[in-house]
């Protein structure tokens, strides 16, 4: 489990570099910031070394489809109530999602967790983000459509300097 964000981002660009990356996009679009995930996977689409995939409620029905793809490791995005300003981040592990400080409004992310750790034998990781409400409406609040724009960017930018870093060493 990284220590921090930092540390994160490092181990993201670790695995796009040495392997795949699953991003699995969790939440419901019509409940506002609850739909940070997959607004995230839906920017994510056609990055190289990155599979992204808009789950919103049912993660659990793409266990098969990150089983086909391989990656090395699974970074499930969902929208979690850690007490931070809207648009923050938290790096989480299956054992942190027993704590009573975090809540994900889905105790099931756990076992999943469990499950894809097992299954595929690789590294599955939480990104967690602050919602500022999650009431019944469509889009995302500023703060949060801030920061998954900038997920959205980083991760671009990972995959592009990766794939050109590949292209001059093939040439």
């Amino acid at each position: 489990m990284p220590d921090s964000l930092e540390q994160f981002f490092q181990d993201i660009v670790h695995h796009l570099r040495h392997g795949r990356v699953a991003v699995l996009g969790v939440g419901n679009p019509l409940r506002g910031d609850d739909g940070l995930g997959p607004d995230l996977a839906q920017r994510l689409v056609n990055r190289p070394r990155l599979i992204s995939i808009d789950c919103e409620e049912m993660p659990e029905n793409y266990t098969g489809v990150v089983r086909d793809h391989r990656p090395t490791l699974v970074l499930i995005v969902d929208a979690v109530d850690f007490n931070g300003a809207p648009g923050d981040l938290v790096v989480l592990g299956q054992d942190d999602l027993q704590q009573e400080r975090f809540s994900s409004h889905k105790p099931s992310l756990a076992l999943l967790m469990q499950f894809l750790r097992d299954e595929n034998q690789v590294t599955v990781i939480l990104l967690g983000m602050q919602p500022a409400q999650r009431g019944f409406r469509e889009g995302l609040s500023p703060a949060v459509e801030t920061s998954v724009r900038h997920l959205s960017e980083l991760f671009e930018r990972f995959s592009l300097s990766i794939e050109k870093e590949e292209n001059r060493c093939s040439v």
